[in-house]
């Protein structure tokens, strides 16, 4: 009973420790890959807006980043 107990104990632990891993990679992984298309198609879209309307200058803010 005392082995059967720790076992558990010792499956639960693992298991929450490799849930919480996964959950965190996969949050950063998702988070970074929609940060970066966001960014990417605000970028472009700036850049194709500023080539259509040259009176708009795109600010150095923008192309900075």
């Amino acid at each position: 009973m005392h082995n059967t107990y720790i076992h558990t104990n010792i499956h639960t632990y693992i298991h929450t420790y490799i849930h919480t891993y996964i959950h965190t990679y996969i949050h950063t992984y998702v988070h970074t890959y929609i940060h970066t298309y966001i960014h990417t198609y605000i970028h472009t879209y700036i850049h194709t807006y500023n080539n259509k309307q040259n009176k708009w200058k795109c600010p150095k803010i923008i192309t900075g980043l």
